[in-house]
């Protein structure tokens, strides 16, 4: 049996065609075939041995032309980037991601000075692999995507096809937006350090969450540059610290602030910041890396100011995320803000509200129309019935007298 699998990958490998072959005859993949050949990317891309491609399929290319973006009238440049962050360094098949069990990080050929500040090129987020868990990929703006077709060989790697496009890492700016983390970004642009934090190469940023921002409310109180010391120790600068990078031994790190923060993992595989622990893991950005935490770090010469770690509902749902392995299979865990639902006691407090609210208005509108009818009570009392409504007229009484 193992004889058998042998030879068949070998037969698989020695059948492999280059990239051009392989794409050409594949029937998803016409339109990306004349895109690479139009923009001589199959000579450049023949210059990376042992890479994986994320193909986009017509249909991927179809829906990034319906929003503007065609890739055979755009600026070429623009399109050589995207095209250059869908190829990745190593080969990354279904099988190699399913035996690690983890989420790996790969560094794509797009390289600064376009569209990274990465030195070893802009990553995506890889995992999956199993029978019921396909091979999934990450890009900028935490956009997940399910690999349609795996696994197609060619002389120089492997194929997996996709739907949709990548994304290109964006800045944090535009990161903390689409992302829920705006609260954060707002210090960052009160204290007028955003310029700074986009233009750092190769870096590390600890973003706290939109709640643990909220319960630091003291940060109000702060000066302009009390708070640009707040978010420069956010920032660890020439250090791109993946989740791979971090392990049980306590290590420091140097922030842009200058003092040190310590970086370890728990024994339950959780990574703590000066003790606050990492919510979502590996968010990449256009200089680096960003991780979600769970509270506002305080530089030590600020201790008196005090650091919360928040224990509200967001801060429970990211780290219960968190325990069953989210950070294997990401998720964009800012959608929570909209799926968010109330807790038991608060459905039956705002129904028993609305109940009471309803009765109150039926109660009104009940005495409204029965002194409404009072004036026609009146009116009818000695000539009507017991109901108040008068006895009905017979047609002998409404025939006109008779002329005498």
């Amino acid at each position: 049996m193992q004889l058998h699998a042998w030879l068949a990958a070998l037969s698989t490998c020695v059948a492999a065609g280059s990239l051009r072959e392989t794409i050409s005859q594949h029937e998803s993949l016409h339109l990306l075939d004349g895109i690479l050949d139009e923009l001589k990317l199959y000579s450049t891309f023949a210059d990376f041995e042992n890479t994986t491609l994320f193909a986009m399929t017509d249909t991927a290319i179809h829906f990034l032309a319906d929003w503007g973006i065609n890739l055979t009238n755009i600026d070429t440049e623009i399109a050589e980037s995207i095209l250059k962050y869908h190829l990745v360094d190593g080969i990354y098949s279904s099988t190699d991601l399913s035996k690690s069990g983890q989420s790996q990080i790969a560094h794509s050929i797009l390289a600064p000075p376009h569209f990274t500040n990465v030195s070893t090129g802009a990553a995506v987020k890889l995992g999956g692999g199993h029978a019921d868990d396909p091979v999934f990929v990450e890009s900028g703006l935490q956009k997940v995507l399910q690999v349609v077709d795996a696994d197609v060989h060619y002389d120089g790697g492997v194929i997996h096809t996709i739907d949709s496009n990548l994304v290109l890492p964006h800045n944090l700016s535009e990161t903390t937006n689409v992302g829920g983390l705006h609260n954060f970004w707002n210090l960052v642009e009160k204290s007028g350090a955003n310029v700074k934090l986009e233009s750092l190469q190769d870096a590390t940023f600890l973003i706290p969450h939109n709640e643990a921002v909220k319960l630091q409310s003291n940060l109000d109180k702060f000066s302009q540059s009390q708070l640009a010391d707040v978010v420069a120790y956010h920032a660890v600068p020439n250090r791109v610290l993946y989740s791979r990078n971090i392990s049980e031994d306590s290590r420091t790190y140097k922030t842009l602030h200058g003092l040190d923060i310590t970086v370890e993992r728990s024994p339950h595989g959780h990574i703590l910041v000066n003790q606050v622990r990492v919510v979502r893991e590996e968010v990449l950005v256009y200089g680096g890396v960003a991780h979600i935490i769970d509270g506002v770090l305080m530089p030590s010469d600020m201790k008196s100011s005090g650091v919360h770690k928040t224990t509200s509902s967001k801060g429970a749902q990211l780290q219960s995320d968190k325990d069953v392995n989210a950070e294997d299979k990401p998720k964009s865990w800012w959608l929570l803000d909209l799926l968010a639902w109330p807790s038991i006691a608060d459905i039956v407090f705002y129904i028993g509200l609305l109940a009471l609210f309803c009765g109150t208005i039926m109660l009104r509108l009940l005495h409204w129309q029965d002194a409404g009818r009072e004036p026609y009570r009146k009116l009818f009392k000695n000539d009507g019935d017991a109901s108040g409504i008068p006895p009905r007229t017979s047609h002998k009484d409404c025939e006109p007298d008779s002329v005498t």
